[in-house]
């Protein structure tokens, strides 16, 4: 079975393509599933992305090819967002018009202060992002929470950072929370980080913890342009997924 959950088209000022050159593309590779969950309108916190005024086009985008391609493929309306405590109202909003939203910690506030999930630099800052990923999962706005290892793109994994997986790995199962294994972390190639020549993610120490658990984990491909579905590195992330033994999920 061939699925993905998240994609991202052209209102997110930062990938093109719309939605129906993503059904057409999940179409041709023979997808069963193609979800479209491009970054949420956030204008309290973000100006680089989908506005508020460009929602319903994204989502009657949706509907159309919905109706037009039903009988080739199921397409679900999903959106990717970060978590703040004052946006509850916003993700019940959300929920109603759409089939999931994506938990992504990209920025977050801790201590009342803004950070951001690629320039972690501390163990005291690596809590914020996991308290604030633990608070997002617990809200229950969420379907499954995209690539949790993004921390490591800035962070090597040590006793802290184990702890806290270990500690996520728990929550999930009490929640019976989905974890991403993110693809685009290989598209993104290996460099030097903390002293180390490997991928930003995925992080095979923190999903080696998932593993043992046996939490829930959907493999994705995070493509920015149609023609990534089912490339190289999608294809690659759900190989060692599968050679891991990770628990995977393909249908929300």
């Amino acid at each position: 079975m061939l699925t993905n959950y998240h994609t991202h088209h052209h209102f997110c000022r930062h990938a093109i393509g719309n939605v129906e050159d993503y059904v057409k593309k999940a179409i041709a590779e023979k997808y069963d599933i193609i979800g479209i969950s491009d970054h949420a309108p956030l204008p309290e916190y973000y100006n680089d992305r989908m506005t508020l005024d460009e929602l319903p086009i994204y989502l009657e985008e949706i509907e159309t090819c919905k109706q037009k391609y039903r009988d080739k493929i199921v397409i679900k309306a999903g959106l990717e967002i970060e978590y703040f405590s004052t946006c509850f109202s916003y993700y019940q909003s959300l929920n109603q018009r759409l089939d999931y939203l994506i938990l992504a910690i990209h920025d977050f506030i801790y201590k009342n202060k803004r950070y951001c999930s690629y320039e972690i630099n501390n163990d005291e800052i690596l809590e914020g992002y996991f308290e604030t990923l633990f608070s997002g999962i617990k809200s229950h706005f969420f379907s499954f929470a995209a690539h949790p290892d993004i921390f490591a793109f800035s962070y090597n994994f040590n006793d802290k950072a184990r702890y806290y997986t270990e500690k996520l790995a728990q929550i999930c199962l009490e929640e019976d929370f989905i974890l991403e294994f993110n693809a685009n972390g290989y598209r993104r190639g290996k460099s030097v980080i903390c002293g180390e020549y490997r991928y930003p993610y995925p992080l095979m120490e923190f999903w080696d913890i998932i593993k043992k658990h046996n939490v829930k984990v959907m493999v994705n491909s995070d493509c920015h342009q149609p023609k990534l579905l089912n490339d190289q590195y999608e294809q690659y992330a759900n190989e060692v997924a599968r050679k891991m033994g990770l628990n995977i999920v393909k249908v929300l």
